[in-house]
């Protein structure tokens, strides 16, 4: 994962103010213009970023409350809650892609996501 991403829910044309997330992205800008509307982002598959930490935050001017949802794909989990509300200019939510387990034979694939730190200020 190499990049970062403004996430506006103006700018969500998706059903249900869903965001899928690719490979690529490893910091989103949270962005709700209004305050009110939550908006979902949907994690890119763990096998394809399993270890990287992806850093969700708020907006830093103005503040304003963004309420968001985590989502794995498919049968994907996440470790902790995945709705969070944050509240102030620069909370943040950090997530990890979970590793393969290599103490089993064959290894199995990950297929879960972590959070380790939020919603908090940096």
């Amino acid at each position: 994962m190499s990049g970062a991403r403004y996430v506006d829910l103006r700018d969500i044309v998706l059903p249900g103010g869903t965001v899928p997330l690719n490979a690529d992205d490893e910091w989103i800008i949270a962005s709700d213009f209004d305050d009110v509307s939550p908006f979902t982002l949907t994690l890119p598959p763990v096998a394809e970023v399993e270890g990287k930490d992806l850093v969700i935050q708020n907006r830093l001017v103005p503040p304003s409350a963004v309420a968001v949802t985590v989502e794995g794909l498919g049968a994907e989990t996440i470790n902790g809650a995945p709705s969070v509300d944050l509240l102030a200019a620069g909370d943040t939510l950090v997530l990890r892609a979970d590793p393969p387990d290599n103490t089993v034979d064959p290894v199995a694939q990950p297929t879960n996501w972590s959070i380790i730190r939020g919603p908090s200020a940096p």
